[in-house]
This record gives C-alpha cells, structure tokens and sequence, in this order.
C-alpha cells in the first residue's frame, strides 16, 4: 500500500458512494430496461464493497488488512487480505537481514522470508523496529 493509508480509505469511501448514487439512479430511471436495473444493482453493490474494503482494508486495527507487528517476544507479519498472521518468536532466530520492503529470518529450523507493500517512511519504521528489537536479544542484523 503505497501513500497514506488515510487518503486511500477516503479514496474507495468517496468511488464506493458513487458507485451507490450510480446504481441508485440506474434502477430508479432504468432507461435501458432490464440491462439498466441490472447494473443498477451491480453498480450498488459494488459500492458498498468497496466502502466495506475502505474500513476493513485501510485500517490500522483491521483484522484483515495486512501489517508488521513487532513486540518484544515476537515479530508478527500479515502480508495479504485473506491471509493469516505468521509469527516469528526472538528465540528461534539466528540472524536477520533487512532487505528493500523485505525481511529475511535465518531461524533455528529453517528460513522465512517476508515482502511487505507500504511507504518508503513506514517501511524504515519497520526495520528499525526490527533492528531494535533483533540487537536487544543479540541477533546479528545484516543490511542488504
């Protein structure tokens, strides 16, 4: 999600009212018949799916949208909408490396890796939390 996360959710709430003012006309002058009411409808509900995608999307506290947590005992990343959270404990992580809107984890049993969508500010927050975090329970981080 490039650009600020406040502009895009009114972005979508202003398209998702047009888009219901849209269907609401094409059904009440359905100038084209059948075909007019029917996209009427299409255009309604599309409206409102997308209002629904504004809050839940673009939101901070959105079970669904996609986010790095980083907290003292594990780092948390959710990459997409219907995806689940995946949870890295400190404990099973040997390195870190910190990459262009990626992280790569060298754990005890293996390797993840995480691409992340966000602004060029938010994505140095996100290493530097990292960062912080992985030097506090003595984790080398290396730079890419």
């Amino acid at each position: 999600m490039m650009g600020s996360v406040k502009t895009a959710r009114l972005t979508h709430v202003f398209l998702g009212l047009i888009f219901c003012l849209n269907g609401v006309y094409n059904v009440a002058h359905s100038n084209f018949g059948w075909l007019g009411l029917s996209l009427g409808i299409i255009m309604f509900v599309l409206g409102i799916y997308t209002i629904i995608i504004a809050f839940t999307a673009f939101s901070k506290h959105s079970g669904f949208a996609p986010k790095v947590k980083v907290g003292p005992d594990f780092a948390e990343f959710k990459t997409g909408f219907f995806t689940s959270p995946v949870r890295i404990p400190w404990k099973e992580v040997r390195s870190v490396t910190l990459g262009k809107y990626q992280v790569h984890f060298l754990l005890k049993n293996g390797e993840r890796s995480f691409f992340y969508r966000t602004s060029p500010e938010q994505s140095i927050a996100i290493k530097r939390s990292i960062r912080e975090m992985a030097e506090d329970h003595h984790i080398e981080v290396v730079h890419d």
